[in-house]
């Protein structure tokens, strides 16, 4: 069976999913979606309900960072897959997980979401990336709707 093109794979400690409901246990082992944690493995009955898989906990917090390319980097956007290659890296080599990177039209060039173990860790992250010359970068701390739903609730 294979997955819908517009279903999302765990990445980092998230699981992300787009109009899909359900999963059949033959793509219940971590290889066949690329995950990089054994949720999937186990002893689940197809089909498995996805609500059930989305209330995951953030271990990390999460950071939006949005970004705007130097006139340097769209002269060469040539080479714009190798900078993202490096950024991943330096993202990677901070104890972080890129979970998701697009190009955008409009005020920002690119939008990146993060996970990374601090704020300060952060920091380290943009300046090595800006070190670069290539982008300037504005940054949110985000959180899941839960956690808000839980910070309303009291608890």
């Amino acid at each position: 069976m294979e997955m819908p093109d517009n279903f999302h794979s765990k990445q980092g400690e998230h699981l992300f999913i787009c109009n899909a409901s359900f999963v059949s246990a033959e793509h219940s082992s971590s290889t066949d979606l690329g995950c990089s944690v054994d949720l999937w493995e186990g002893n689940f009955k197809a089909p498995i309900p996805l609500c059930l898989l989305i209330a995951i906990p953030l271990i990390m917090p999460l950071f939006i960072i949005l970004g705007k390319l130097s006139d340097k980097a769209i002269e060469k956007m040539k080479e714009a897959k190798k900078r993202d290659l490096k950024a991943e890296q330096i993202i990677h080599a901070a104890g972080g997980t890129l979970l998701s990177h697009y190009y955008t039209f409009g005020r920002y060039d690119f939008v990146t979401i993060v996970e990374l173990p601090s704020t300060e860790v952060l920091a380290k992250v943009v300046v090595e990336i800006a070190k670069c010359g290539t982008v300037s970068t504005e940054t949110m701390a985000a959180i899941l709707p839960e956690q808000m739903y839980a910070m309303a609730r009291g608890t």
